[in-house]
């Protein structure tokens, strides 16, 4: 994600510094509050002894949190991304705790939990953290806003790591066959949305691509499919998943974001067209496909006990609430993501906005946080 965000040409050693520590910070802070937020659920104090499995919720939340800053890269100061990071490591655990452990939702990588979560806090910071219509001016008419051909370079590079590690992000909370079946699924996803990107990007772009469909949409099939990627019976499903999240994410940045940002919404990195609107519909996806598991084989058991064994108690998910109720489940987490996303980033921009902290002098540029001696950047 560092190098992914190294793309403005004047940020790039803030990009990647601030993707470091906000990284670390929200993993390691966040073992302490997913702790504290199940053991408030389950009404009793954890034991404290941490495992395997603790550490990948912890680098779940932490993945929220980068992605939540590239919405904000250039225009916080140091402060105030460690208040942000701090705040959002809280609610996003609150929110991975509620659906996971005490709803018992299917979103192994995270569509919901990571990617959706963090695509509207980090909307919604941005969109009330800079309020005044001269902070907006401000930055839309910064000239260090931008890229360049080294930039751009780096940012490749980050995108072409993210799409080589995908699968296994998507598939870390799972083993045996559902992790097969789920690294394939996400990298014929991902297959997908790099063929809808190019395809669709030169429509929109006077038959040109655009560099920043190339940075994100080309990993948005690995966004769509990540709550569902284990229990997506048929491969094909994922292919038409993610030529339909690369296309309609290109086609919504080039239709929304020059409007949104005439009035007064400005998205440093894309994340709600690139990340946030993917992970929408990988939400919907998962509805429909955990709503489609009572057509497998439930005789023999062997297929959906398989593959939705490891995530869910499959006595207690089957016999307790039906498919269609499960589905009905589904559906609801995404209100529910939505909620405490937008009410928390609300809550913290605002705090940000009226703490009297203070908002970067220069945007985009790194010689507001080092000490740069490249002439280039002034």
């Amino acid at each position: 994600f560092g190098f992914l965000r190294a793309f403005l040409k004047h940020h790039q050693w803030s990009s990647i510094s601030f993707t470091l520590i906000g990284g670390a910070l929200s993993f390691e802070f966040g073992l302490f509050t997913l702790i504290c937020w199940s053991s408030i659920i389950r009404k009793s104090w954890y034991p404290g002894i941490f495992n395997f499995q603790h550490l990948l919720d912890a680098n779940l939340c932490a993945a929220t949190t980068v992605l939540s800053m590239g919405g904000l890269f250039g225009k916080l100061s140091l402060a105030q991304y460690f208040v942000m990071v701090i705040a959002e490591t809280i609610f996003s655990t609150l929110n991975y705790v509620l659906l996971r452990q005490q709803l018992e939702i299917v979103d192994v990588g995270g569509a919901l939990t990571v990617h959706l979560f963090g695509a509207v806090y980090g909307g919604i910071f941005s969109l009330v953290s800079f309020v005044p219509l001269q902070e907006r001016e401000r930055i839309s008419q910064s000239p260090h806003l931008g890229m360049n051909y080294n930039s751009n370079i780096f940012g490749l590079f980050g995108t072409m790591i993210i799409i080589s590690y995908w699968p296994s992000f998507n598939t870390a909370l799972i083993d045996g066959n559902q992790r097969y079946r789920g690294i394939i699924n996400t990298y014929l996803s991902i297959g997908g949305s790099i063929i809808g990107t190019f395809l669709i990007s030169p429509i929109y772009n006077k038959k040109k691509l655009y560099i920043q469909d190339i940075f994100n949409s080309t990993f948005a099939g690995g966004i769509i499919v990540a709550g569902c990627c284990n229990i997506i019976k048929e491969f094909w499903s994922s292919i038409i998943l993610g030529i339909l999240a690369g296309g309609v994410s290109s086609y919504l940045y080039f239709v929304l974001n020059k409007r949104l940002m005439n009035n007064g919404y400005h998205d440093t990195s894309g994340i709600f067209y690139y990340q946030g609107i993917p992970a929408f519909l990988g939400g919907i996806a998962s509805t429909i496909f955990v709503g489609n598991l009572e057509n497998w084989d439930l005789d023999s058991g062997k297929d959906i006990k398989h593959f939705i064994g490891g995530i869910l108690d499959f006595e207690r998910f089957h016999y307790t609430l039906n498919f269609s109720g499960r589905a009905g489940i589904q559906f609801a987490s995404i209100i529910i993501t939505i909620f405490i996303a937008a009410a928390s980033g609300l809550v913290t921009g605002f705090s940000i906005k009226f703490c009297n902290c203070n908002i970067a002098y220069r945007y985009f540029n790194d010689s507001e946080h080092f000490y740069v001696s490249d002439n280039e950047i002034s």
